[in-house]
């Protein structure tokens, strides 16, 4: 793996969202190259700041703004000196500048907020908090949708027909609602909220079988959700690609593809499926 495709793969890596093999190749690459991995682990410090930074509460000193401005000029100006040319600069750069803009804004609220000695980034006008957007989870094979208090609207429909399935109109409220599927297959349904618009494969009342199999990669995902008893959301640009497969009666990760590709992971309870 060369170094420019190595960084590329950060974010998904530190994610451990990447495919087993291509995790593998990343780690192996990482142990070989040491800068490289002074790369990662800069990489991973400003992601760790900026989420930390995003949801704790802080004490604004006095003279927070003009830290601020002054270690964000310093720094800047550090790295447009001294960082290697290509995208892993540009990304630290841009991290470099959103941290600033989260600092700036918080000072910015302190300021505005005289009587107040702490201040939590979440509360901001235009910024959402970490638990803002949806939550899809899985345990015991059951399918949860969480949302923090909103506004906001979730939808879930059958996937095949349209049908409404559930609707949830929070109106300030918070979600934790279960979804499941009586029916004696799985099926697939579209999960529809303000952020994103997700397919998962529920499984039905009927326990699936081991074996070969051909179709689309949603009816993948609607026989592994039925043999591992377990939900199965698509991550797949292509959904209708066809391809044909062979599927462990134990270990949904050492399923195979026959022809066409696709990738499994897991991810607690819930397997996520791509192509």
């Amino acid at each position: 793996m060369n170094v420019d495709k190595a960084r590329e793969l950060f974010s998904e890596y530190r994610e451990n969202s990447l495919s087993p093999s291509l995790r593998e190749s990343l780690a192996r690459a990482l142990e070989d190259d040491p800068s490289l991995a002074r790369d990662y682990r800069e990489f991973d410090g400003l992601m760790s700041n900026l989420e930390s930074g995003a949801s704790r509460e802080a004490e604004v000193p006095f003279d927070l703004h003009e830290k601020i401005m002054a270690r964000v000029d310093k720094s800047i100006f550090e790295t447009s000196r001294n960082a290697k040319t290509g995208r892993w600069s540009n990304l630290r750069l841009g991290l470099i500048g959103a941290a600033a803009c989260l600092a700036i804004v918080s000072t910015v609220l302190a300021i505005k907020n005289q009587g107040n000695s702490t201040v939590n980034t979440g509360d901001i006008v235009g910024l959402p908090s970490p638990s803002a957007k949806l939550q899809i989870t899985a345990s015991e094979g059951v399918l949860t949708l969480r949302h923090a208090p909103s506004d906001s609207v979730v939808v879930v429909k059958e996937e095949a027909t349209g049908r409404l399935v559930d609707k949830f109109q929070l109106d300030g409220n918070g979600l934790d609602s279960p979804v499941t599927n009586n029916g004696p297959h799985a099926v697939v349904v579209r999960i529809e909220s303000d952020q994103e618009t997700t397919l998962v494969a529920l499984p039905g009342t009927e326990v699936g079988v081991a074996g070969d199999g051909k179709g689309s990669l949603k009816d993948l995902a609607r026989a592994m959700a039925d043999l591992y008893r377990t939900p199965v959301r698509l991550g797949a640009t292509d959904t209708g690609a066809l391809i044909s497969w062979t599927l462990d009666g134990v270990d949904p990760l050492k399923s195979r593809a026959k022809e066409g590709t696709f990738t499994v992971d897991r991810r607690g309870d819930l397997l996520f499926l791509t192509n």
